[in-house]
């Protein structure tokens, strides 16, 4: 489905998902924001593997590996058999029921502005940004993607939509 991005603007953020994609094994981590469009559920999906990786909020990543999560201290840490300390979700209350207030789709970033309880949020999705956490190896964050601008990753699809890779 194709939105021209200034409709966004005064939808409400009514959930988010960084587990969305299906590629037979498993999931690529796809982050997006579910929002209801002409009485439609609709996610707005960043659609690179790992993308809450590259999605920071007011300057924070969204999501990061487990090896980073004390140095960048992510805004969720969700990691299977991991002890409470290393699980969180700070999150969902700044997130979901906010209103989007502004948005600006560039070449290599799409920025979010969020308005909730008075709060204003900055979602900025990148395309790449020094500030994000290394990969889980180790390695150097890397650009999410090689081709193209990053509109050609942000997808509009239905909630119940199966997204394979």
């Amino acid at each position: 489905m194709v939105i021209e991005v200034e409709n966004l603007i005064g939808k409400q953020i009514l959930d988010y998902s960084t587990c969305l994609g299906f590629y037979g094994m498993g999931g690529p981590g796809f982050f997006g924001l579910l929002i209801e469009n002409d009485g439609l559920l609709e996610y707005i999906v960043y659609a690179i593997w790992a993308s809450d990786q590259y999605i920071m909020m007011d300057d924070r990543v969204i999501g990061c590996h487990i090896n980073y999560n004390s140095s960048y201290h992510p805004w969720i840490s969700h990691w299977a058999g991991e002890s409470e300390e290393n699980q969180w979700d700070e999150l969902t209350d700044k997130l979901i029921g906010s209103f989007i207030s502004g948005v600006l789709l560039s070449e290599t970033q799409f920025v979010i502005k969020t308005m909730s309880n008075e709060q204003n949020h900055t979602l900025i999705i990148y395309k790449y940004n020094e500030d994000l956490p290394p990969h889980g190896s180790g390695e150097a964050r890397k650009p999410a993607f090689i081709d193209g601008p990053i509109g050609k990753y942000i997808v509009f699809c239905n909630q119940n939509a199966l997204l394979h890779v």
